[in-house]
């Protein structure tokens, strides 16, 4: 089972801020970052030295609506991402969408995209 289908088997989260919660610099958002992930210094997110792992936080202009719409398996493609899943979910009631790719820049990577 992949780790976003882990993720959208529980189809409705909520979540309650936390002292586990830190801040992601750079944008209007926290989350509990993984064991073994620091704040990252040179991008928006988390990273773990050892397993060369990231997690990036960039905030996209433009509505849930827009944004979403365009996470296709054609539109993606046409990017170089090829979409292997999606999923719709809601995170305190308000609608989300969680994706997993796999990006063909150079060097071939698996992301997980996630958008609320």
């Amino acid at each position: 089972m992949s780790h976003a289908q882990k993720i959208a088997d529980n189809m409705n989260i909520t979540n309650t801020l936390s002292v586990a919660h830190a801040i992601v610099k750079g944008a209007k958002m926290s989350l509990i970052p993984p064991d073994g992930f620091t704040q990252a210094s040179n991008f928006n997110g988390f990273h773990q030295v050892g397993s060369q792992s990231s997690i990036m936080v960039i905030e996209i202009p433009g509505t849930y609506n827009k944004v979403s719409a365009a996470l296709t398996k054609e539109g993606l493609k046409s990017q170089g991402v090829m979409l292997r899943e999606k999923y719709e979910l809601a995170v305190d009631a308000m609608p989300a969408v969680l994706g997993s790719e796999e990006l063909y820049i150079k060097l071939c990577c698996s992301v997980t995209i996630f958008i609320i």
